[in-house]
């Protein structure tokens, strides 16, 4: 009689357990993926899609940054999400920023989202690129459709992937991660090539039309086509007269936010984004003096508003002195600072540069260095010594200058 009764019984408990230990159910917010671990490099169980209903079975599976479920099944033809008590099964986790509480406490999920997890969550949230669309590849012939959706596809999976890091770091481990694409791409070079492959017909059209002599005008469908790309991250490029697509990496970073913000990360990158780019090609510099010294005082001031301890400290001085290096000292072939055409001085021009930067921007340490540099050089006949260049060269790159708050 007893062994009669222990299935009975152990079905009523699992049932008991599932009844009692429902939390909560929450509405998805936007696609997401679910992982097998709070971790950003757990395994991903599926991917739950926006307006979906996840039901937490576990009581207290709750967190901050993390809603946490016991199983992740779909059930086919409902658009929903359904967690259940399942023995052995891996737990399932969903990112507490995709998805919002709905206040409903007879388990029918409402429309209407109630409190929103979204906006207390704790950590960061990633938009992830979703692959083009056919209609969106409408090109009347500029080029093959069903090529460029393919070379775009592989382009989307590639920056998910990339974002898909992000997920489950805390929100200064992901900055200072994304601090490194300002200097050097995320991407495998193949990433981007592949679509300077699939896309030559284009770029060489493009090339015509910005430097060709005489140009020869991009026609509608190519302009369609190369916003549809810029869309997407991807911007074409010309550099020793080859021709390529660039990663628009601000654009990328654009897609993660953090909550709470982290102020040093959103000044740095809004000041980087705020100047160009792409500084130097064809071995000369494509910007005046003037504003290059300028930039240099702006990352100046934004170097004395985070510690001097800190990445973004270092990652800051890494712009300055990228813009001092080239208005004190540059010998690129196109803008060097001393040309030997004029005998290894200094020519007037420059120099009325950088006079004009120090006297724009006073009590600013660039300023006191730039008038400094000026009368060590006007007293050498214009030009720079190797003593003073060397010793001037060990100061800018001292942890103590610019000194900071």
């Amino acid at each position: 009689m007893k062994k009669t009764w222990i299935v009975p019984c152990c079905a009523l408990g699992m049932l008991l357990y599932a009844g009692t230990a429902q939390a909560a159910f929450w509405q998805v917010l936007r696609d997401t993926p679910v992982r097998a671990d709070a971790a950003a490099g757990a395994k991903v169980l599926g991917t739950a899609q926006k307006g979906w209903i996840v039901s937490d079975m576990t009581g207290d599976g709750s967190s901050p940054q993390w809603i946490r479920m016991v199983e992740f099944q779909t059930k086919a033809g409902e658009g929903m999400a359904y967690a259940h008590f399942v023995y052995k099964v891996p737990d399932a986790y969903i990112r507490a920023a995709d998805v919002v509480q709905v206040a409903d406490e007879n388990g029918t999920p409402l429309q209407k989202a109630g409190t929103a997890a979204a906006a207390t969550a704790q950590g960061v949230r990633v938009e992830r690129m979703v692959a083009p669309q056919v209609t969106d590849l409408a090109c009347n012939g500029a080029v093959d459709g069903a090529v460029l959706k393919a070379a775009l596809e592989a382009w989307v999976q590639a920056c998910n992937a990339i974002l898909g890091r992000l997920e489950g770091m805390e929100p200064d481990e992901a900055a200072m991660t994304m601090l490194a694409w300002a200097d050097e791409d995320p991407f495998a070079s193949a990433d981007v090539e592949a679509m300077d492959k699939h896309m030559a017909a284009l770029l060489d059209r493009w090339l015509s039309a910005r430097y060709g002599h005489p140009q020869t005008p991009l026609g509608a469908d190519d302009q369609k086509v190369l916003a549809l790309l810029a869309a997407y991250g991807l911007v074409p490029q010309m550099a020793e007269g080859i021709t390529f697509f660039a990663a628009d990496v601000s654009a990328l970073r654009k897609r993660v936010s953090f909550e709470p913000p982290v102020a040093a990360y959103s000044d740095y990158m809004s000041l980087r984004d705020s100047q160009p780019s792409v500084l130097f090609t064809d071995g000369g510099c494509r910007y005046p003096v003037k504003e290059m010294g300028t930039w240099a005082v702006q990352w100046e001031r934004y170097l004395n508003t985070v510690p001097a301890d800190s990445v973004y400290f270092k990652e800051g001085k890494k712009r300055y002195l990228e813009f001092m290096t080239h208005i004190l000292f540059s010998d690129l072939p196109n803008t060097p600072a001393f040309p030997r055409y004029n005998k290894n001085r200094m020519e007037k021009t420059w120099m009325a540069a950088l006079q004009s930067v120090a006297l724009e921007n006073p009590g600013t340490q660039t300023s006191t260095l730039i008038t400094e540099f000026l009368g060590k050089i006007k007293a050498n006949d214009n030009r720079l010594s190797a003593a003073y260049g060397e010793a001037l060269w060990n100061k800018m790159r001292s942890p103590s200058f610019p000194r900071t708050k």
